[in-house]
């Protein structure tokens, strides 16, 4: 079997930035990744094609093109939701920012006229404020000194939303 030339199995990417630079052209013009901007898609593309090329590519079983085109999609997906603190659970990505339960049986009351559970701390009770006016968990976490969302999101799963689940 012939693979043609020993760049198209090269384990460099820069070798294939064509390829990557041609792969997230296409990937944008589908509308996808539409939180990056074509640069961070395109540093992304090149880092994940670098990673998958020195640990799994084979040179024995297959052109590199063929094998980003079957591999690169899933990385690059994955460290996209990653990213934007998405969370993949029961076969499917869920976004914690849009899945906020604990206001769901709420409907959509203004936060003046919310009833809290009298368990709620200040603090608590800020967040909750904050969330409900379209705070994102990352803009929350700047405002109370916290380096990443993930923290208030446990804040939310752990604290909060246990105090609402009692008060009803």
């Amino acid at each position: 079997m012939s693979l043609g030339t020993p760049r198209n199995q090269s384990r460099d990417a820069n070798d294939h930035m064509g390829y990557l630079t041609e792969w997230v052209a296409d990937k944008k013009r589908s509308g996808h990744f539409t939180l990056w901007d074509h640069d961070e898609l395109l540093s992304q593309a090149y880092l994940t094609a670098q990673d998958l090329l020195n640990r799994n590519y084979d040179p024995n079983k297959g052109a590199v093109i063929t094998y980003l085109d079957n591999f690169l999609w899933g990385r690059v997906f994955y460290a996209y939701g990653k990213y934007h603190g998405w969370r993949y659970t029961k076969g499917k990505w869920v976004d914690p920012e849009v899945d906020f339960e604990c206001f769901g049986a709420m409907g959509h009351q203004s936060p003046d006229k919310v009833e809290f559970p009298s368990d709620l701390t200040d603090r608590e009770i800020d967040v909750i404020l904050m969330r409900m006016t379209g705070a994102t968990y990352r803009k929350i976490a700047a405002a109370f000194g916290y380096k990443s969302p993930t923290t208030v999101t446990y804040w939310f799963k752990h604290h909060i939303r246990p105090k609402f689940r009692r008060a009803m």
